[in-house]
């Protein structure tokens, strides 16, 4: 495979949609060319940014109100829609289709205002388990394939990518061998992500320089950690001094907490 033959590839590669043939083609390529790896990178951070915004918006009063006064206008045209529907004889099909015209547009200008206008804060929880995803279903570029966590540790470390000192967690007394490590920029800041393959469920850890961002409630506190079900993710979350660490597995909460010897 070449770089230009890779180019056309990129966005399917990052939104997880190539074949089997193309995903080995393309894992060989991105193995020897440093260029194509970082187009890969750029494009995965634009994903996941992107994937990682919650719909929490609040439009500029003025686009609610040019909204509004759209939506009011369309419903008093619906009495002369119909006398007109009547009296021409339009058929039923074309009714429903200019409903659903409607609702088209409106819907096209609630999306270009909430992108044009965003104030969302990012999901962490929807950063870190597509990265879970991007892991467990082998579209996951592996920088590192080191079996051993402190060789894993040490090329994180050497990589120069990262703003801190990170340590790569040996989960091998529970029953979890590390797949490999890959470094991604995750809501602007270097991560050293770390795949661990496990006896139920693969564990995703994910390690950033900094403090949490406010999280949202509903957490169970253990001790200092906190634990959230995340749609049908469980996610452990732990702060340490200069940086926080979190784990996404497809486990039950109860079941994964047991795993590592936490009492839930």
């Amino acid at each position: 495979m070449t770089c230009d033959e890779y180019q056309d590839l990129v966005a399917a590669h990052v939104d997880g949609h190539l074949n089997p043939t193309e995903m080995q083609a393309v894992h060989t390529h991105l193995q020897s060319c440093v260029a194509c790896r970082e187009r890969f990178a750029e494009e995965q951070e634009f994903h996941l940014a992107f994937a990682a915004r919650r719909v929490l918006l609040t439009p500029p009063p003025s686009v609610m109100a040019k909204l509004h006064n759209a939506l009011t206008r369309e419903s008093s045209l619906l009495p002369s829609w119909r006398q007109r529907l009547v009296a021409h004889r339009v058929s039923l099909f074309s009714f429903f289709f200019a409903r659903r015209l409607a609702t088209a547009v409106v819907v096209t200008a609630l999306i270009l205002a909430f992108w044009w206008f965003p104030t969302t804060t990012p999901d962490l929880f929807a950063s870190a388990v597509k990265q879970y995803e991007l892991a467990t279903t082998d579209q996951f570029v592996f920088t590192y394939v080191v079996r051993d966590p402190r060789k894993l540790e040490q090329s994180f470390n050497d990589s120069g990518q990262l703003d801190f000192t990170t340590h790569v967690l040996d989960f091998r007394p529970f029953g979890y061998r590390i797949r490999g490590g890959h470094i991604v920029r995750f809501n602007g800041h270097p991560t050293a992500v770390t795949i661990y393959r496990g006896p139920e469920a693969d564990i995703v850890c994910l390690r950033q320089r900094g403090a949490l961002p406010p999280l949202p409630p509903g957490a169970l506190r253990i001790g200092r950690d906190l634990v959230y079900t995340y749609e049908q993710y469980t996610v452990l979350v732990i702060q340490e001094s200069d940086l926080f660490c979190m784990l996404v597995s497809r486990l039950p909460r109860d079941v994964f907490l047991r795993s590592f010897g936490y009492r839930s």
